[in-house]
């Protein structure tokens, strides 16, 4: 708990000056919430009773049995009817590890303009097949019309509209659903605009994972990660190690990355020294820098699709398109067919 508190006032603080305010959802309601006159952090604590009267309970499952009522169901009471003041709300559960407070910023500067739903990327179920292989497709059955979506949720991101969304829907069925897929399938039946972006990748069920995974990505959010004091030592060596990082990246050298002057070995291996060093930079751009980037490395990609040798490198490139800027993802299974782009300039920022 501890740990958590640290961090959210640590956040709290840094994001003040946008207008943001940070929350913590006591879920356990014999406990005491300590007084404190020095954190902004706003501690909330809602009753079992209040949840089962506006029907927010079985949101989470263990093993396919419902909890009736957890955080996740108070959380969302609270901001989808009780506290409706704001026009974007973060849901992040306590073992879900941000490296830092520009990684959060970094993700909610880029996205939550634009997007009603903010999630890991989502696996479709299009024909409502029970059987398929996400073991939990059958408690979808009854509750949503297909086609169906899942993903992991252990950080979410929601607008106004989308928990608008979410309450009309609880007060037509008079009881929630399980939130790994109730969120995805919502949002793309009623045609939200659903974002995956790439640092979301490393939400996972279960895994472990190591200082040089967090070191290689500091701009990843990471779940699991159970022993919260890791947190803590993790975010100050970054710091630590963030005044030591060389955070320029030779752009002009990508200008002529796929001539024929260069061979495959060549280009997979400035490639590769690309993404780790955009990886560690990233988090230090604009917004709109991003979204700049997105388009000069699609430029890229098709100056590497001229050159019949270079083919392999035309994904990995896609893909750092991805990581700058992601688009919406798509209800359809329809092939993209990305636009022809205006490369004559390839100027990024340096």
């Amino acid at each position: 708990m501890n740990e958590t508190l640290e961090f959210a006032d640590r956040l709290a603080r840094a994001v003040q000056q946008d207008n943001i305010d940070v929350f913590v959802m006591v879920d356990d309601n014999s406990f005491k919430v300590p007084s404190s006159e020095t954190s902004i952090v706003k501690l909330v604590q809602i009753s079992n009773k209040q949840c089962v009267i506006h029907g927010y309970q079985h949101i989470m499952y263990v093993y396919s049995k419902p909890i009736q009522i957890s955080s996740w169901d108070k959380s969302l009471l609270y901001f989808s009817k009780l506290n409706t003041n704001y026009s974007f709300v973060w849901l992040l559960e306590n073992d879900l590890f941000i490296p830092s407070v520009g990684a959060f910023r970094a993700i909610h500067e880029l996205y939550s303009n634009t997007s009603d739903l903010i999630v890991k990327r989502v696996d479709p179920n299009f024909d409502g097949n029970q059987e398929a292989s996400w073991p939990h497709w059958k408690l979808a059955y009854g509750k949503l019309p297909p086609p169906w979506f899942e993903s992991m949720t252990n950080a979410v991101g929601f607008s106004r509209r989308f928990l608008k969304t979410v309450d009309n829907y609880i007060r037509w069925r008079g009881i929630g659903t399980f939130h790994e897929y109730f969120f995805q399938t919502l949002g793309f039946n009623e045609n939200m605009t659903v974002v995956s972006p790439t640092e979301f990748d490393t939400l996972v069920w279960r895994r472990s994972y190591s200082w040089q995974d967090i070191e290689r990505n500091p701009s990843n959010w990471w779940h699991p990660v159970k022993n919260l004091s890791l947190h803590d030592i993790w975010r100050n060596r970054l710091l630590k190690e963030a005044y030591s990082i060389n955070n320029t990246i030779h752009w002009t050298q990508l200008k002529s990355l796929c001539s024929n002057q260069n061979n495959t070995t060549s280009v997979q291996t400035r490639l590769q020294k690309l993404i780790f060093d955009f990886g560690q930079h990233k988090i230090h751009l604009t917004s709109q820098q991003r979204r700049s980037l997105r388009q000069h490395f699609l430029c890229l990609a098709q100056q590497c699709q001229v050159n019949k040798d270079l083919i392999s490198a035309t994904s990995i490139i896609e893909n750092l398109a991805d990581s700058a800027y992601k688009l919406p993802e798509r209800k359809s299974t329809a092939p993209f067919r990305q636009l022809s782009l205006n490369c004559l300039v390839f100027q990024p920022y340096g």
